[in-house]
């Protein structure tokens, strides 16, 4: 594969994700896995034609795609962990610091956070927490991003998990509800909610299809891939360092 074809692949990619707004969100995990397929196929010496982005798409200059730099992140699973659980507990810390970032100023607890110290913030706000209704158990649950000032909650799940996401989402809403606090399924077009972050040894994309959820996917670069991918790491760095806006 030319170093014009390389390219080729990396502007069709570029182009997409900085057009695509956030309800694109799945067809552009589509477009993505369609470009690297190919860029593979092409390594093997199969003549196979790089994807292109839908006329209807289209509509912003080349020049306004904005191309951040962002790298893959390091791989370093810890001890004999599965892989499918350090990427998801990866996923989940980044997912929800995105969202924490685009939300300065608001009150937003994550991932290791429990129920009780989420009800005590809610206390310490005014509201008229019931404690005695809720069980040790739900007490330590820990949602996954639970936005105290919005009184908004996000569940993070795989796209192999999406239909597992929303019901997890209602059993929280329901242990709020019984503690006296009404808390809601947050936007789906919220900011934070969509994008593109650094992965173990690649990025994830992530999304929210619905309120109350959002669902990432990692075509994750390990490092038997990269040996695969023979190109100038830099010039995938080009296709990774793409944010969506």
């Amino acid at each position: 594969m030319s170093e014009a074809e390389l390219q080729q692949g990396i502007n069709e990619m570029s182009l997409f994700f900085a057009q695509c707004q956030p309800q694109d969100w799945k067809e552009l995990l589509t477009f993505e896995q369609n470009v690297f397929e190919t860029i593979q196929q092409r390594l093997q010496g199969e003549d196979v034609e790089f994807p292109t982005v839908s006329a209807s798409i289209r509509g912003l200059d080349e020049e306004e795609t904005l191309i951040t730099g962002l790298d893959p992140g390091e791989w370093n699973p810890p001890g004999n962990q599965p892989i499918r659980f350090y990427i998801g507990a990866e996923a989940h810390k980044g997912i929800s610091r995105y969202y924490t970032v685009a939300h300065v100023g608001e009150s937003v607890f994550t991932n290791f956070i429990s129920i009780s110290t989420i009800l005590a913030e809610f206390k310490n706000r005014g509201f008229q927490v019931k404690f005695d209704r809720v069980t040790p158990t739900e007490l330590g649950l820990q949602p996954d991003i639970l936005n105290v000032s919005s009184r908004e909650i996000y569940e993070i799940k795989s796209y192999r998990q999406e239909s597992t996401a929303l019901p997890q989402a209602k059993k929280y809403v329901g242990i709020f509800k019984k503690a006296g606090v009404n808390i809601k399924f947050g936007k789906k077009d919220d900011p934070g909610t969509y994008g593109m972050i650094s992965a173990p040894g690649g990025y994830y994309i992530f999304g929210a299809p619905k309120d109350g959820v959002i669902i990432y996917r990692c075509p994750t670069l390990t490092s038997s891939n990269w040996a695969l991918l023979t190109f100038n790491k830099s010039k995938l760095a080009c296709v990774i360092g793409i944010i969506l806006l």
